[in-house]
């Protein structure tokens, strides 16, 4: 009872119905609890006193109290203490005031909850307060506006309506805005009974639901009774609904102010109710997504699409230019690549800097085989430099969507389509009869970003020198791995489209318009060839190519001395003949020496692991990597064709490991090795396999065409050309690894076994060919006329009989020395055997 009485206290001054200074002398001093218990268990006369509103209390003193909120307890409005004959006979009223607040328009607008500020002094200040007395202000947050509880104190009697005409004027005059309200704040008189609520689900809409009770009215009746609140757009009438209208508004603030002013209004024996009436704005849309699709959803699609144009693009190109605009930092920098020698490369990377400094007139390809510090070289010169985006699809790219979201990451294009897509997705799940309607292609999704692009990189074009020829920080944009991507991708289709995409915006950029050098860095060996024959199908010009090669083995075996300072030099110059200037392997030897590794063992280990990875992927001899079967639906699962044979890769690596020059003419092998199965032989080149390149050991521009042929311009020499492509090891461990394998007696008596086997079946389809022909040849001299063979046939014969001669002499000697072979290994069986024996009776002897 104690509490309660407390909070009493506390609702009566919350309301200043009782003064701050009662109620902290009522808290202090309050009566006794038992005569409280009296009081309350007394007649309802004895009580009244107690809750009775105290309207003269000054409002002038501000309450030290907050406002409790409804949400926990509800506080009736000022008024409803007062019955309604006493508020008839004084000169009190109520008014309604709008625009003072944002309007809710649905359950999670926010703007009421940001703009709910105090008005009170501010409202007040709008009343003739010598003619005017505020008694109470009850606020409507969400219906934008608040109920006025006065009292008329002029000097001059006036009927009430004739006092709220005056205000209305006076509010007129004044014409003063609330809270950002579009409109300025007009007051009407309440001549109902307002019924104010805290119902959450109640919105206020333009919408009203009006019944009548105890009889009828006429619609121009009505529309008189409504028309000052605010434009009328209709007054509908239900069918088979006596007394009940719906009165469709302009604008929610004139339905507004006709419910607060006239729910509960009687007009003769007419009783107006009114209420809102709710609108279900998703089950309309719905509605009409269902009645029409083919209306609405182009319309939607159209909106959205209108929305990021003027939206998104703005602020997209605003984060390209503010990437731009930062120098370019290197986030992929190893530690160990600070150590790298690069005064071997000097000539490399003032080539490249002299490159990027001059005005874009190409686009540019860096080749070079993988491992060697290419990509490091050109972050070496692009480093603190502006106007630099770099696209590394090295890493997690594996597909067309993935390279848009990363490319999208590299140059600032942001919002994402990830993020629109995301929005796209909601939409075309929301809408049932929508399939894929808000979900654009990967092909629009670059046409958009490379759009964009060329805004910013347009403006930093405007800032560029006159002069082509002097030097300034062009923008440069580089794709790091791309061309891998593309040839590594499953869906062929996606990467022809993707390629088409790029290669059409880079030929746009670099030599169409030249605004900014476009940069390929790939490992791929035919590069440059295959991006040449699609510049050249696109009508583009000229392809600069920069190729780098491995550092010098000087400089290498200088990197492994400055990384191993202890080490011994003998066993650091075997290591650097083994590995040679591979900047990846170099680094590999240093781990492993870190770990605790012995020199000489970690560069045989790692010769071993190379050898492994041969016997795996060139000949196929290792069980843990069976080749993928290809399902065939009528032949069932059947092997995938071989891209070469066992006796061509080991043919080539016998060639290589025995030749003093360390490479072999491209020709020498395409005819000799592969007989002219160039795809074979471009397979192996492109898994890394074998190298192809010029017979050249320097850095080179070179400029290639669709043909394939390459100019090289050589440094410090007069400029020559060179058509001679050479093939070599992929790298100095790869030569390394081909000298081992060719060394091992087993492994090369086995292959040399299947190399003249391979031989001897090819030598003996020849042979019966030839055999074939021979027999159709009886055949046609048999059916000559008296048994006579014609003069044709008779050369024919002679030819072959030669060559079936031949053919005979060089299979007796393959046979010959496959037999050898064949004998050479079952020795080594039978050598092994003897020693398994040996080895076992020995255990046996122990064990006894």
């Amino acid at each position: 009872l104690r509490s309660h009485y407390m909070s009493v206290l506390l609702r009566l001054a919350q309301r200043r119905i009782l003064s701050p200074s009662s109620y902290l002398s009522n808290l202090s001093h309050y009566r006794p609890l038992h005569t409280f218990v009296r009081q309350l268990s007394s007649s309802s006369a004895y009580v009244k006193p107690l809750f009775r509103p105290r309207l003269s209390t000054p409002l002038s003193r501000p309450c030290p109290l907050p406002l409790a909120p409804r949400r926990f307890a509800y506080v009736p409005p000022v008024w409803e203490p007062m019955d309604a004959k006493t508020l008839a006979k004084s000169n009190s009223g109520i008014l309604w005031v709008n625009n003072l607040y944002p309007i809710k328009i649905h359950r999670f607008d926010i703007r009421s909850l940001v703009f709910s500020l105090p008005i009170d002094e501010k409202l007040k200040n709008m009343f003739p307060l010598e003619e005017i007395k505020i008694l109470g202000i009850e606020a409507r947050v969400k219906e934008g506006g608040a109920y006025v509880f006065f009292d008329y104190t002029g000097p001059i009697q006036k009927p009430l309506s004739e006092v709220v005409d005056d205000l209305y004027v006076n509010f007129r005059e004044q014409n003063k805005y609330f809270h950002l309200a579009w409109k300025p704040a007009r007051c009407y008189l309440v001549v109902g009974k307002p019924y104010v609520d805290d119902l959450r689900s109640r919105i206020p809409t333009s919408i009203l639901r009006i019944t009548f009770k105890g009889g009828d009215m006429l619609q121009d009746d009505m529309f008189r009774l409504l028309r000052k609140y605010g434009q009328i757009f209709d007054i509908v009438a239900p069918k088979d609904t006596k007394g009940k209208y719906y009165v469709y508004f302009e604008r929610p603030e004139g339905a507004i102010a006709a419910r607060n002013c006239l729910h509960n209004a009687k007009i003769g024996e007419v009783t107006i109710l009114v209420d809102y009436k709710s609108v279900q704005r998703l089950g309309y849309i719905m509605e009409q997504f269902k009645d029409h699709p083919r209306i609405m959803i182009p319309l939607v699609a159209f909106l959205f699409t209108i929305g990021t144009v003027l939206l998104f693009d703005p602020l997209r190109s605003y984060f390209i230019k503010r990437k731009m605009n930062k120098p370019y930092i290197d986030t992929h920098q190893d530690s160990n690549s600070m150590f790298m020698p690069w005064e071997p490369r000097q000539g490399e990377e003032q080539a490249l800097r002299d490159h990027v400094d001059m005005h874009p007139r190409s686009i540019s390809v860096l080749t070079g085989p993988k491992g060697c510090g290419k990509s490091a070289l050109l972050q070496r010169v692009l480093r603190g430099r502006p106007n630099t985006l770099y696209v590394d699809c090295s890493q997690d790219v594996t597909t067309d969507e993935d390279f848009v979201e990363h490319l999208s990451r590299s140059i600032g294009f942001f919002p994402s389509f990830g993020i629109v897509s995301s929005g796209g997705n909601f939409l075309d799940a929301l809408l049932p009869t929508t399939k894929n309607a808000f979900t654009s292609t990967v092909h629009s999704q670059l046409e958009s970003m490379f759009k964009c692009l060329d805004k910013a990189l347009d403006e930093k074009a405007n800032h560029y020198p006159i002069n082509p020829h002097e030097p300034h920080p062009y923008s440069i944009v580089v794709f790091d791995g791309l061309l891998g991507v593309i040839r590594g991708m499953d869906d062929k289709e996606s990467a022809a489209m993707l390629l088409d995409g790029v290669v059409t915006w880079a030929i746009s950029a670099a030599q169409r318009r030249a605004v900014a050098h476009v940069f390929f860095v790939s490992s791929d060996q035919f590069a440059a060839v295959s991006l040449a024959k699609h510049i050249d199908q696109k009508g583009g010009g000229k392809l600069e190519v920069f190729q780098v090669e491995d550092i010098p083995l000087e400089s290498g075996l200088e990197y492994l001395e400055h990384g191993l300072p202890g080490a011994n030099k003998t066993d650091l110059h075997y290591a650097a003949s083994k590995i040679g200037g591979r900047f990846d392997d170099m680094e590999t030897f240093l781990q492993k020496v870190y770990s605790g590794m012995p020199p000489r063992e970690a560069v045989d280990q790692m010769i071993a692991q190379t050898v492994r990875d041969l016997r795996s992927e060139g000949f196929d001899l290792a069980h843990a990597t069976a080749p993928v079967p290809v399902v065939d639906p009528k032949k069932g699962a059947v092997p995938p064709p071989p891209k070469w044979t066992r006796a061509q890769i080991w043919e080539t690596i016998r060639r290589l490991s025995l030749t003093e020059a360390d490479t072999i003419g491209y020709d020498e092998l395409l005819f000799n090795v592969f007989m002219g199965d160039s795809a074979a032989l471009n397979a192996l080149i492109t898994s890394n396999l074998l190298r192809l390149h010029t017979n050249t050991d320097q850095f080179h521009s070179s400029r290639y065409t669709s043909s394939g042929m390459q100019q090289t311009l050589p440094q410090n020499k007069p400029p020559t050309i060179s058509t001679e492509l050479v093939v070599s090891a992929f790298s100095p461990l790869h030569r390394a690894a081909f000298q081992e394998m060719v060394t091992d007696p087993i492994l090369s008596l086995g292959m040399n076994i299947i190399v003249k086997k391979t031989q001897l079946d090819e030598e003996m389809s020849k042979l019966v060919k030839i055999e074939d022909e021979l027999v159709k040849l009886k055949d046609i001299s048999s059916a000559g006329v008296l048994g006579s063979e014609p003069a044709s046939v008779s050369k024919r014969r002679a030819l072959l009989e030669e060559k079936m001669r031949d053919l005979a002499i060089k299979i007796e000697g393959i046979d010959r020395s496959l037999k050898e072979m064949v004998k050479r290994q079952q020795d080594y069986t039978t050598q092994f055997e003897n020693r398994a024996a040996v080895a076992q009776r020995s255990r046996s002897t122990v064990t006894a």
